[in-house]
């Protein structure tokens, strides 16, 4: 069956970029009342955007949309958690094929702070490996990992990248005031630890003009195949 053709309004662009972050229906309602199920099934059926996994919530698999097919369902789980975070603190980002192809982290924010999200499923053994690849690199990174243990360790074990690791937990990066903690015990509000990074050397400003969420989200990396 051949992609419907139709007219694509104002609206439905936007809710195409807020999908440059793959998220389920609950997730987009929390930023865009545009985003509908008559919306989504429209634009679905037009090839603009995609279904590219399912996620259990609540005793029911809900669908996870976005403007690219490049996601893997495997791994979906991990993407919305990451949507999540990234739509709520709002700042303009890349993430997928986007990002630095050397480190390749799971987003990059303000053109030079990463970003790896530990949902807990690997060993920290492996986690401290996917850290080391860091050290060469002028840009920091931010950990948000599982829970306040997990938190603890990979703070200890990769003290080797000083001031450039900040982690924290995912609740903590939910919440109204993110706060994120340094090898030296310091702790940072997500603003304050984004001057910071910004001062170091590698890392650009050129996208914290913006102000608003949806203005960040809009600046994003665009609709791909």
């Amino acid at each position: 069956m051949g992609k419907r053709k139709i007219a694509v309004t104002e609206a439905d662009e936007r809710v195409i970029q807020w999908l440059y972050h793959p998220s389920p229906m609950g997730t987009l309602r929390l930023h865009t009342k545009e985003a509908t199920y008559q919306r989504l099934n429209k634009l679905t059926a037009a090839g603009l955007i995609f279904i590219v996994g399912y996620i259990a919530t609540k005793g029911r698999n809900r669908a996870v949309y976005a403007n690219s097919r490049s996601w893997k369902a495997d791994t979906i789980r991990h993407e919305v958690i990451l949507s999540r975070i990234l739509l709520d603190w709002g700042y303009a980002c890349v993430r997928g094929k986007d990002v630095d192809q050397k480190l390749l982290p799971d987003a990059t924010i303000l053109d030079g702070l990463h970003v790896e999200l530990d949902t807990g499923s690997m060993n920290h053994g492996r986690v401290e490996s996917r850290l080391r690849n860091y050290i060469d690199s002028l840009d920091p990174v931010i950990v948000i990992t599982a829970n306040p243990k997990r938190k603890r360790e990979i703070l200890r074990r990769c003290d080797f990248l000083q001031d450039g690791l900040l982690v924290c937990t995912v609740s903590e990066a939910l919440a109204p005031e993110v706060v994120l903690e340094d090898c030296n015990r310091g702790h940072w509000a997500l603003e304050e630890a984004l001057r910071k990074g910004l001062r170091k050397p590698g890392v650009s400003s050129g996208t914290k003009e913006t102000k608003t969420k949806e203005d960040n989200v809009l600046r994003q990396g665009g609709q791909s195949d």
